[in-house]
């Protein structure tokens, strides 16, 4: 039904298969294992909850606005409710915090790429 992985992806962009792979999920994820729709529904949904998001982002943006709202407060609160989601997933799945120079890359690609 679908190429084989190794047509879509050169090999040397393909993920290390070594290591243990933690569940059933990831390993549909990242190795491509499950061709059922079990990873056509996660695929869907790790899609469709982003769009849906980003789509709303205007419709809660009039809301705060017409609350009183200023555009710093609201871009403050997404940020800080989007870091509070990052560090609550990296918490769980056990993911040290970037240091040193991926920070400093990181740090960058925010204030420069996104603000600048």
């Amino acid at each position: 039904m679908f190429p084989p992985r190794s047509h879509i992806c050169p090999p040397r962009l393909l993920p290390p298969t070594g290591g243990q792979v933690t569940s059933s999920v990831e390993d549909e994820l990242m190795h491509g294992t499950n061709t059922g729709t079990t990873s056509r529904w996660i695929s869907s949904l790790l899609t469709g909850i982003p769009a849906i998001s980003f789509g709303t982002l205007p419709i809660f943006a009039r809301l705060a606005y017409a609350a009183g709202a200023t555009p710093t407060t609201v871009l403050l609160l997404r940020f800080a409710l989007a870091a509070l989601i990052m560090v609550g997933v990296m918490r769980v799945r056990s993911i040290p915090f970037p240091r040193g120079p991926a920070l400093l890359g990181l740090v960058l690609m925010g204030g420069v790429g996104y603000v600048g």
